[in-house]
């Protein structure tokens, strides 16, 4: 059993904006959109302040969310149902990469003891799907439940974080999978995880392109409160390994700390919530997170949009 104590305070002016980390509550609202498990977040090109989400499938039907991440709270303003076929489409999507294009990358998560695929879903500018792209066999026949957590847009590349390790992988390391639109090729790099907690697991959950050939990767373990202790952004520079096909030794990338986010989970008050599962750079150079409330199945609630500073 879990309980909490809350605290309130009216007040005439927003409180977000008087507090360290702007984390005061409500830190997002909308204008009549429902929303909830936010799990991925991109900044949009070319457009400052705004961000897309995505909903796991604690909801359905699929949709991206419009975020306008300016405002105090965070404002969501629009919602995109995805279409297949011309049919709303249900997927577990983790993970979101806008386009220059007005397209969008999607990264969904598979249940393998279902017979549910990992994919890496082309979804255009009106939320239709392209196409659904598999990893190779020899990959996906070794896939365990833990899987696509994260995208981002690299170059020529579009980068996949899965979240834990599978049966391809040595103890401790997770894999990034890079697929390349243009040859539709996959190809794949080991990334070290940190230590996972006594009782506990650890893995990535997103992705995020900062340019040149570096990524953030946001690692995190499953505890909350008091027992939450990794909860934090690592850099990887992808240009500097060439990862291998499907088969072969993946090569290790090297990771440095770029931010530890508890101080930002913790600048509420409230429960430190295990779930940090968004990340984006808005178009204007700011880094903005999101903490996915899993639709309040067995969590703490609260839907929390996390400002995080410069990238």
């Amino acid at each position: 059993m879990r309980s909490s104590l809350s605290r309130y305070r009216l007040t005439r002016k927003p409180l977000a904006a008087s507090l360290k980390h702007n984390q005061g509550a409500p830190s997002i609202v909308s204008d009549g959109t429902g929303f909830g498990a936010l799990s991925g977040l991109s900044g949009v090109p070319g457009e400052p302040g705004e961000v897309v989400a995505v909903t796991d499938d604690a909801y359905t039907p699929s949709r991206v969310l419009t975020v306008d991440s300016a405002s105090y709270p965070a404002r969501v303003t629009a919602e995109l149902p995805i279409t297949r076929d011309g049919e709303e489409a249900a997927y577990d999507t983790e993970g979101i990469a806008a386009r220059a294009d007005g397209g969008y990358w999607l990264a969904t998560e598979g249940k393998p003891a279902e017979g549910i695929r990992n994919l890496l879903v082309d979804v255009d500018s009106g939320g239709e799907v392209h196409r659904e792209i598999a990893l190779p066999d020899e990959i996906a026949d070794g896939a365990e439940k833990y899987g696509f957590e994260g995208v981002a847009v690299s170059g020529d590349h579009v980068w996949v974080a899965v979240q834990r390790e599978w049966a391809d992988n040595e103890q401790g390391r997770t894999t990034l999978a890079r697929y390349t639109p243009a040859t539709g090729q996959w190809a794949f790099a080991a990334y070290p995880l940190d230590a996972a907690p006594d009782n506990g697991w650890i893995g990535v959950s997103e992705l995020t392109a900062l340019g040149d050939g570096r990524l953030l990767v946001l690692e995190r373990d499953n505890q909350r409160g008091e027992n939450a202790r990794t909860k934090k952004v690592y850099e990887v520079d992808v240009s500097t390994v060439d990862p291998a096909p499907a088969g072969e030794a993946k090569p290790v990338l090297r990771k440095k700390l770029s931010q530890d986010l508890l101080p930002a989970l913790e600048a509420s008050g409230g429960v430190v919530a295990d779930k940090p599962e968004g990340l984006a750079v808005t178009g204007d150079g700011r880094l903005v997170g999101a903490v996915d409330n899993d639709g309040l199945d067995d969590a703490p609630g609260e839907s929390v949009l996390l400002r995080l500073g410069r990238a």
